[in-house]
């Protein structure tokens, strides 16, 4: 699906925002293991103070979501909310539980699903809407 208001970003990314035509990039690093989880989930070309990580047990098909695309179902899990320093924000922080605890992902390991929502309360970009996400990531969860 097409973003709304024409606001089509690079491929792999979300939907453009009042900063960024490229629009924001969700990335993973670390090793996805339950037994050993040093994943760690990382936003880029945001806009706003916060954001949001969260989980899903499944993808959906496309949906338009104020600025943005939403493509993350299932059992949806918060991860948590996050302060924007220099239009980039991280999930997990020191202190944080790793993402595998977060989000309840079982020991066996499982297929995830993350996105970030943020902030895009610029006037005159794609008005009335006030938030746009970044791209999905699929994580396969190994034990």
């Amino acid at each position: 699906v097409s973003c709304p208001c024409n606001n089509n970003a690079d491929d792999g990314h979300g939907c453009k925002n009042s900063l960024f035509d490229s629009g924001a990039l969700l990335t993973a690093t670390g090793t996805a293991s339950v037994a050993s989880d040093t994943t760690r989930l990382t936003s880029e070309f945001l806009t706003g103070s916060t954001c949001v990580f969260f989980q899903g047990s499944a993808s959906i098909a496309p949906v338009i979501v104020d600025d943005g695309i939403g493509c993350i179902g299932g059992t949806v899990v918060r991860l948590g909310t996050k302060a924007i320093a220099s239009n980039s924000s991280a999930f997990p922080a020191p202190g944080d539980l790793s993402i595998s605890v977060r989000g309840a992902v079982p020991p066996a390991g499982a297929t995830r699903y993350y996105q970030c929502f943020y902030r895009n309360a610029a006037a005159t970009f794609c008005p009335p809407a006030t938030s746009n996400r970044t791209n999905g990531v699929r994580i396969d969860w190994i034990p």
